[in-house]
């Protein structure tokens, strides 16, 4: 990681600072574990009520739809490999098969099953005891955020792991359209696709692919539970965007460092596309009336069927790209000074990401209504904290340099 004055490397920021206050940091609630000397205690009879909630009502619903979807195990956030880990990983004939299904969604399946060959099993993460967890007080954390949206985390850092991940949240994407209408363009829809796509072929040491048009639904294989199979799938797919921007920061501040212009240059140009496709995954995310978020979708991520303060803001990855953005800052810099053009267009699209989640969050909460995140203390509106968090961000890259043609 790049230091403020960008000029030495240090150890991974989350490696130096203590969870709560790394929680602190980004705004969000830390759930430590008890001491083992004093055991948490619990009333069976509250316990058994909780647990009945969870049999019944929105998180039924809910969970009835998980049970039907694939669980992605994605890569830890601060453990993703660079281009070249990943190649040095990948036999000749895996890599090709990898390029192919860049361009043919149809070898996805292939591809995923020869990089399975190469990776060990994912460890099987322990299950969350929501109820012990709401009995006790406890806020929601990353870990709840990841199981309510079918997210596990790999154990192991082989390259082949990221790759996996990111063809099945793309198989998602195809999938779900497959079987769900959907109101945004096709425009729209292909750029999703494209982030995911362009961060294979960055990983892959690729050129990034034309973009593709995923298919509309065919009506005959519609599903009978629409709403959260998107809800759950979008939020797979943002997390593959999310770790997408973390390599293509990662990329821009290795490449500034080796004073290699061209790799910054396509370092860049992955962070805005990613950012873009973040921008419509969101969107996408969000396709569905706001009636059905309001009795289906936040009812099922509030208490008493989760614990309090549940947040997209709990994604783990979220919280690494907060910090790589915030260790780049010299990278970003350079790249200002050198390429304003290139410069905008990054400040563009985080702008965008920030301006389409307000939109959504206006649509399902209104203008004035807390988030969720917010909701127990009485906080400032959804729409009010994206506004701050984009000035925030925002900030990170310095000021916009100039306009750039189209």
């Amino acid at each position: 990681m790049v230091q403020d004055d960008g000029a030495a490397m240090s150890p991974p920021l989350g490696a130096r600072i203590r969870g709560d206050t790394l929680a602190r940091m980004v705004g969000v609630p830390f759930r430590a574990p008890p001491p083992l000397t004093q055991p948490l205690k619990r009333a069976a009879a509250s316990l058994g009520e909780a647990n009945r909630r969870m049999a019944e009502g929105p998180h039924a619903a809910m969970d009835r739809c998980r049970k039907t979807l694939p669980i992605i195990v994605y890569s830890a956030p601060d453990a993703l490999p660079d281009a070249a880990k990943v190649c040095a990983s990948l036999e000749p004939d895996i890599r090709a098969l990898c390029l192919s299904a860049l361009t043919d969604p149809g070898a996805i399946a292939a591809a995923v099953h020869a990089l399975a060959t190469l990776a060990p099993p994912p460890t099987s993460a322990s299950p969350i005891d929501l109820a012990a967890m709401i009995e006790a007080g406890e806020p929601a954390d990353s870990d709840v955020h990841d199981a309510f949206f079918n997210i596990a985390r790999s154990q192991n850092d082989h390259p082949a792991q990221v790759l996996i991940s990111l063809f099945q949240s793309r198989s998602a994407l195809w999938d779900d359209l497959a079987e769900t209408p959907s109101s945004l363009p096709d425009t729209d829809l292909a750029i999703i696709d494209l982030g995911l796509s362009a961060t294979l072929a960055a990983l892959l040491g690729a050129p990034s692919p034309a973009p593709l048009s995923p298919p509309r639904v065919v009506l005959t294989a519609r599903r009978q539970d629409p709403i959260p199979r998107r809800w759950m799938r979008g939020h797979q797919i943002f997390t593959a965007l999310s770790q997408g921007l973390i390599v293509g920061v990662n990329a821009l501040e290795a490449a500034t460092a080796a004073h290699d212009t061209p790799a910054r240059d396509t370092a860049a140009d992955l962070i805005t596309t990613a950012m873009e496709a973040c921008g419509r995954a969101l969107e996408f995310t969000g396709d569905f009336r706001a009636e059905a978020y309001e009795d289906l979708i936040r009812a099922s991520m509030s208490p008493p069927y989760q614990p309090g303060g549940f947040s997209g803001l709990l994604s783990a990855d979220h919280r690494e790209l907060v910090f790589r953005l915030k260790a780049a800052r010299p990278a970003i810099g350079r790249l200002r000074a050198e390429d304003p053009d290139r410069h905008a267009k990054v400040f563009d699209a985080l702008s965008g990401v920030y301006d389409r989640h307000k939109h959504v969050c206006a649509k399902f909460v209104g203008t004035q209504r807390a988030s969720l995140l917010m909701a127990e203390d009485g906080g400032r509106s959804g729409v009010d904290q994206l506004e701050r968090f984009k000035i925030t961000s925002l900030r990170q890259l310095g000021p916009k340099a100039g306009d750039y043609a189209e």
